[in-house]
């Protein structure tokens, strides 16, 4: 009930999805039929949310978890969502078909686990066509110091964090440049974000209560944010 409400308990994963949504919702084409290809979702929920808003999606999920694929396809059955189709696979080693062109390519928290990035993007370049816009959500070099480094290896990061020069300079041999950029998890977050990740709160449904009443308040005063001051950058790049 809480996560149809407010997407995750989870308040780091809850900027990520509000930031797509934010976007999707002001960008994205209605009631007309568009491809998307998600890689490295885990268990997050971004087409879902998409769907609620184009429900003409026809997108493409790739993960490594196979549990967690094996989760969403309960979900997705349950909800009687059949037009995002799951795939468990390796995303460094994708074997997609060149036939299939994408409008939207998300890169949701995924960059930062790839030990080579600009190898992985060189390996599905030719999905980069002058129409698809590529939608990144990666931490920031502040991201590590707030979370702490234990959170931050047990995530199993392969770096610390990305700069917005880093983003582009990744994407700019296939002519991107940044179209929307968005900031979030600034200071007053980040007091919440550091006793949560940092301590231990034994009851998890109390724990949801907390988070319930604290999203809300944390999603209208998450002002001066910069990649200098926050944890989370959210961009969206076109050719």
């Amino acid at each position: 009930f809480l996560t149809s409400i407010i997407w995750t308990r989870d308040l780091h994963a809850h900027y990520r999805i509000w930031s797509l949504i934010y976007y999707a919702k002001r960008n994205l084409p209605r009631n007309e039929e568009i491809r998307i290809l998600e890689v490295g979702c885990w268990t997050w929920i971004n087409l879902v949310e998409i769907n609620k808003i184009n429900n003409s999606i026809v997108a493409d999920w790739y993960d490594l978890d196979e549990e967690a694929i094996l989760l969403w396809r309960q979900i997705l059955d349950r909800n009687s969502i059949s037009n995002i189709n799951l795939h468990i696979e390796d995303v460094t080693k994708l074997t997609l078909s060149e036939n299939i062109k994408y409008d939207y390519i998300l890169f949701m928290d995924i960059l930062e686990h790839i030990e080579n990035d600009s190898a992985f993007l060189s390996s599905i370049q030719d999905f980069f066509t002058s129409e698809t816009e590529v939608i990144i959500s990666v931490p920031t070099k502040k991201y590590k110091h707030i979370f702490w480094e234990k959170f931050h290896l047990d995530a199993w990061h392969v770096r610390d964090g990305y700069s917005h020069e880093e983003i582009l300079g990744l994407f700019s041999p296939y002519w991107y440049k940044t179209h929307y950029i968005r900031y979030s998890a600034w200071l007053i977050s980040q007091i919440w974000l550091r006793l949560f990740y940092r301590t231990s709160i034994p009851n998890r449904h109390l724990n949801g209560i907390y988070k319930l009443i604290l999203l809300f308040i944390f999603k209208h005063i998450d002002y001066l944010n910069s990649d200098k001051k926050s944890c989370s950058m959210f961009l969206v790049l076109k050719k």
